[in-house]
């Protein structure tokens, strides 16, 4: 069966990932007077000026996506909340709410005019941003799936939608679960590091199925798991070192 539309809508938040409490709610974020328009689930970004303002394809430090935005209507002087925000709004006051849980999950729509692949759920994309629509004020950024792969970008696939009408793989425009990989909380994409230590640090295999850590080198989750499973007569630390958290592994004698 079709997907149900071509037509992107933004990030739509659906839950948040885990099973850990769900509030729902809105971080509050200043806007600059007169910012670049912000339509309904935009992606939202941290910008240099310590202002927010929408994102684009590879942008990073993102916050999440727009719920609405709050501000005193210069015509009528009015605390006013409205679902977008037009680039001629000169309100010192502006104010956006912005669903910022780094473990939020979204809903978005691939613009591949073709078939997509379960494959690709792992994956990383950038968006395709389109100015939202002047009728509802919706956004129109799609998933750019010309963009997918296995390197540092925006969003995370982590599954198809379950909507009957919108998670047809076969079909073109299907629509995937996301989270924000380049979040300004927590980017999905770091890897963990080992560091050396100043006491006797292993720096050889441990069983037949060990991994030596005397080196400070990036590993997979997996390559983690089975290095830490095989480290016996010691002592795992979490450290802080120059390019971040690691995990420290001391061989006691």
């Amino acid at each position: 069966m079709a997907n149900s539309s071509a037509i992107g809508f933004g990030l739509r938040p659906i839950r948040a990932y885990g099973n850990g409490y769900e509030s729902m709610g809105l971080g509050e974020y200043p806007v600059a007077a007169s910012s670049d328009a912000m339509f309904f689930q935009d992606l939202i970004v941290q910008a240099a000026t310590g202002f927010v303002t929408v994102g684009i394809a590879g942008t990073e430090n993102i916050l999440g996506s727009l719920n609405g935005v709050f501000f005193t209507d210069a015509n009528t002087s009015k605390p006013t909340f409205a679902n977008h925000l037009l680039a001629a709004n000169a309100a010192s006051d502006i104010v956006a709410l912005v669903n910022d849980n780094p473990l939020q999950q979204y809903e978005v729509r691939s613009n591949n005019a073709g078939a997509s692949a379960q494959a690709d759920v792992g994956a990383t994309a950038d968006i395709a941003y389109t100015a939202g629509s002047t009728s509802n004020f919706v956004s129109r950024c799609t998933l750019n799936d010309s963009t997918i792969t296995t390197g540092v970008q925006q969003l995370k696939i982590i599954g198809v939608s379950r909507d009957p009408e919108n998670k047809d793989l076969t079909a073109a425009n299907v629509v995937w679960r996301v989270i924000i990989n380049q979040s300004v909380f927590e980017d999905h994409q770091r890897s963990i590091r080992y560091a050396k230590t100043t006491k006797k640090t292993t720096n050889q295999n441990h069983n037949s199925g060990g991994l030596a850590f005397n080196n400070t080198i990036n590993k997979t989750n997996s390559e983690i798991n089975q290095g830490i499973s095989c480290f016996s007569n010691g002592r795992i630390d979490i450290v802080k070192t120059e390019s971040g958290k690691g995990v420290r592994l001391t061989q006691e004698r």
